[in-house]
């Protein structure tokens, strides 16, 4: 409880604006309108409701999930916005609950715990954002994977294509440790969703979402992103440091994987996916919790164990501004993380255990 206190209050900014319900459900609950138009990622849409709810516009406000998100919630823009609100938070509450009952690593009360002192998550509940189902879609795939049903897995996996650049390394995992079976899984769902997206956006959706994705509006304070694109943002040749760093965390991953377990290289492939991502803010860190107790769970080095413990921590994420901002002490200890994964990659307690696998999918390599 202490916790939890502790997390509504760095979060009182974000908690007003949730009373009102001036979040980031305003743009979806617009987007659940108008699911079957051409006006799915235009702009001038969102920031008419904005104007007519609340009286001014946020520009970075806009829908930027695929079109089958929007379809998913579809209901919501049937009800009254203040009730749609009201249900979009006990959906959510409800997702960290299943995240809560699904999840034992390294124990139920860990998971409680530090769940409790998320600030990230925190943040994208009050903020209005859809980040808790990504918990619960990493827990079920999980729970699939540990019960020998690898293709339920790729399924669920599939649900976290809302936030797609945040899991552009889950690949790596399923290639590198032949999870043939979760990539059928992964492929299929995928296929449903982009042909259910076609369906309901039309042809042209790829283009009008690719420059929706490339409106430097929806990617407001670079400066504060706890990613590769944060720490480098105003750097001489930002730019290529940035595509070298991120090389560098790709061939990582690539070593993670295919020297560890599943959960491990699950762990690596969070951890570096959010610092590849272009955009991620302080709420996107919440898919840190899923990986860094996958890391506290695996039993590595003590140094390892640290760092994961101060990303479940508040202390972190609650610098925003000026040169010690979010960019830098965030992203550094991901980072940071991150290298103590590859290093450790190769060690024993890293290793693969048997009850950890699929049968005849996976053995990792041995340095």
């Amino acid at each position: 409880m202490v916790g939890l206190f502790f997390v509504v209050m760095m979060s009182l900014d974000s908690v007003h604006l949730w009373l009102k319900g001036a979040n980031d459900f305003a743009p979806l609950y617009a987007a659940t309108q108008l699911v079957g138009t051409d006006d799915l990622y235009a702009s001038e849409p969102y920031y008419g409701f904005l104007r007519q709810r609340f009286g001014g516009i946020n520009e970075s406000l806009r829908y930027t999930r695929p079109p089958h998100h929007a379809l998913m919630f579809w209901p919501l823009g049937r009800l009254p916005y203040d009730t749609a609100h009201l249900l979009w938070t006990v959906l959510r509450a409800a997702a960290v609950a299943g995240f809560l009952f699904l999840w034992r690593r390294p124990s139920r009360p860990d998971a409680v715990m530090f769940t409790a002192l998320s600030l990230p998550l925190g943040i994208s509940f009050f903020n209005g954002q859809d980040t808790p189902f990504l918990l619960l879609w990493i827990a079920l795939a999980l729970h699939w994977q540990a019960k020998g049903r690898p293709f339920l897995a790729g399924l669920v996996f599939a649900l976290c294509a809302a936030k797609f650049h945040l899991f552009v390394l889950l690949p790596l995992l399923l290639f590198g440790q032949r999870r043939w079976r979760m990539t059928a899984g992964l492929a299929t769902g995928a296929a449903v969703l982009l042909a259910v997206s076609f369906a309901v956006a039309g042809a042209a959706w790829p283009l009008e979402y690719f420059a929706t994705l490339t409106d430097g509006r929806v990617h407001p304070g670079v400066g504060n992103m706890p990613n590769l694109h944060g720490m480098f943002e105003g750097l001489p040749h930002a730019m290529w440091l940035e595509i070298l760093a991120g090389a560098a965390v790709v061939a990582g991953a690539w070593h993670v994987v295919r020297r560890s377990s599943f959960e491990v290289g699950l762990a690596a492939v969070l951890t570096g996916g959010l610092l590849l991502s272009y955009h991620g803010y302080r709420a996107d860190c919440t898919v840190l919790l899923p990986a860094a107790l996958l890391v506290l769970a695996a039993n590595p080095s003590q140094g390892t164990r640290v760092l994961g413990t101060l990303l479940l921590t508040p202390v972190l994420y609650t610098a925003t501004t000026g040169s010690w901002s979010v960019a830098y002490l965030t992203g550094a200890t991901i980072l940071l993380l991150f290298g103590a994964l590859v290093v450790s990659a190769g060690r024993e307690d890293m290793a693969m255990r048997p009850d950890q696998s699929a049968a005849g999918e996976f053995e990792p390599a041995r340095s």
